[in-house]
């Protein structure tokens, strides 16, 4: 799986196998304005409605916390969002991402080729590999080492965490770039 920018405000995704990602739907979250606490009064800070985790930076892990002293306090909240990746397990077959590599099931062929199916085997008498789902068989070889595989735009919000995987049945390289761009 490869990351990539192509000078777009959004993250490009290179995967060798099926992908998977999952975000926060929201960009951002209202906060409370700043409170002052005079010496022996508690305060109520309230986290967002929503969200099934939350982490303070105190380490209470509920939606709300009362402090009685001066400091900076943080929360984390996240939650499982819908799918980010469109046919990444390809049950949509041959749709949905772009690729430098050529379409053709005859893999044995020409390095640099790429077929969606279900069964490795019966594309290149040197593969194997079966699944449940249809999956994608690439050819890379050596002249297509540096192609990109599999490629799509997901968008992504700025200071957020995203859950990514992939499946592979050989050894593939990470990278990622964002644009930068909000």
């Amino acid at each position: 799986m490869l990351l990539t920018n192509k000078a777009f405000p959004a993250l490009i995704l290179f995967v060798l196998g099926g992908y998977a990602a999952r975000a926060q739907d929201v960009c951002s979250i209202s906060l409370q304005n700043d409170t002052t606490v005079c010496q022996g009064q508690t305060v109520l800070l309230e986290g967002p409605d929503g969200f099934p985790t939350y982490l303070w930076n105190t380490g209470a892990s509920t939606q709300d916390i009362t402090v009685s002293s001066t400091g900076a306090y943080a929360l984390q909240v996240s939650y499982p969002s819908g799918e980010l990746v469109t046919n990444g397990d390809f049950s949509a077959g041959n749709t949905g991402f772009t690729t430098e590599f050529t379409l053709n099931n005859n893999l044995n062929q020409f390095e640099g080729t790429y077929w969606i199916g279900t069964n490795a085997a019966s594309h290149h008498p040197q593969f194997n590999g079966t699944g449940t789902g249809q999956f994608m068989i690439a050819n890379s070889g050596y002249e297509a080492a540096l192609f990109m595989v599999w490629c799509q735009e997901v968008e992504v919000c700025p200071q957020q965490s995203y859950t990514m995987s992939r499946h592979s049945r050989t050894p593939s390289v990470v990278d990622g770039w964002s644009s930068g761009r909000a």
